[in-house]
């Protein structure tokens, strides 16, 4: 079996822009479990925030739980924003390996 080595600011980057633009919610589901457990296999992980909705408001909560923002912890924080630089620079298209 071949192994290659993935970046994981990487992975969040791509993750934390389809999880803010994404429409499919199952599809949410899965991109949130795939890197929450990359970033805590990796010690990586640094928590996540809720996009676009105010917590006492359950109603809009229940429909929006998945519009969530992961936090990168300060070992991934200056190639997460140069990896966010690249993404505004070629008007919110990247590919991962991209730089």
């Amino acid at each position: 079996m071949a192994r290659k080595t993935v970046n994981v600011a990487d992975l969040l980057e791509y993750a934390n822009y389809n999880l803010e633009h994404g429409k499919d919610d199952k599809a949410k589901e899965s991109l949130r479990s795939m890197i929450e457990s990359v970033l805590h296999a990796t010690g990586n992980y640094h928590g996540f925030s809720h996009n676009f909705c105010p917590l006492n408001d359950r109603e809009n909560f229940e429909k929006n739980k998945n519009n969530v923002c992961y936090v990168p912890n300060k070992h991934l924080v200056k190639e997460y924003m140069d990896l966010l630089k690249v993404r505004h620079n070629n008007n919110g298209f990247r590919s991962i390996g991209e730089k």
